[in-house]
């Protein structure tokens, strides 16, 4: 056996370091969760985002239950609880516009001749004399004012003016709303986000719920609302009402939007 060649064991030996430092190099590469700790950066604390949807005009605030010493319990699967404060600002859309006119329209015939109805409709300025526990605000007061004035002369005609003109004004309405809610929120280390689900008991309505750091944006958070309806034939007419929406917040998101509100009421 010629002596410059390596004995098989020393090949061997060779042969494995050299398979485990392309091994080493494969698992820093691929699975980069194997030498990943969650940071106090990484983590979801207090933060107000904005919706990015012109459609659906929100404001998001959360506040998470984050601790430093946790960060080892995340990593092993720990909910992260999180409270959220979501106030919606909602106006019809022109198409909603079109419909009740087209509805109006196809009642005002029947309101002309029901003389009950038509009576009710003077009452209205009868009842003014009283003081209501509701004031109406300026602009409802205003066409209350005018319909009182014109009813004498033409009631049928008072009373179409009136109508429509209480439809452009809620159509010129802006509705705001809040709603509080709490989210349990488990860390996806693949995906580098946070996961929460809900199901909901009717209509087979289920939303996932994703907090992420914001790709384009270091040091700020996203937050995705995916929601999908499983309707059936046979399911109460309720289940309607709910639609399939996927809507993102941003803290980049525009904070100032106009709405051409004339006037802003505030409900639960």
């Amino acid at each position: 056996q010629p002596q410059n060649l390596p004995s098989f064991k020393k090949l061997i030996a060779g042969m494995n370091l050299h398979f485990i430092r392309h091994l080493t190099i494969l698992c820093i590469a691929f699975v980069p969760s194997l030498l990943y700790a969650l940071e106090p950066s990484d983590l979801p604390r207090k933060h107000l985002l904005f919706s990015e949807d012109t459609h659906h005009r929100s404001s998001l605030q959360i506040q998470c239950d984050s601790g430093h010493e946790q960060m080892g319990d995340y990593l092993e699967g720990k909910k992260l609880r999180c409270s959220l404060l979501e106030t919606i600002v909602e106006r019809d859309s022109q198409d909603v516009l079109s419909d009740k006119l087209t509805r109006l329209f196809e009642m005002i015939n029947e309101i002309k001749e029901d003389q009950f109805e038509m009576s009710s409709y003077k009452e209205i300025c009868d009842r003014r004399a009283t003081p209501p526990q509701d004031t109406p605000e300026p602009t409802r007061e205003s066409l209350i004012d005018r319909f009182c004035v014109q009813k004498d002369s033409n009631l049928e005609r008072a009373v179409v003016h009136f109508l429509m003109d209480l439809t452009y004004l809620d159509h010129d309405t802006c509705r705001v709303s809040s709603e509080v809610f709490e989210l349990d929120f488990q860390y996806q280390q693949l995906e580098d986000n946070w996961k929460a689900t809900r199901r909901f008991p009717i209509c087979g309505v289920y939303s996932v719920f994703l907090l992420a750091p914001d790709s384009q944006h270091k040091g700020l958070w996203t937050f995705s609302r995916t929601t999908t309806v499983d309707r059936k034939a046979d399911q109460d007419p309720i289940c309607l009402s709910f639609d399939a929406e996927n809507i993102l917040f941003s803290e980049t998101a525009p904070r100032k939007i106009e709405m051409g509100c004339k006037v802003v009421q505030f409900s639960e």
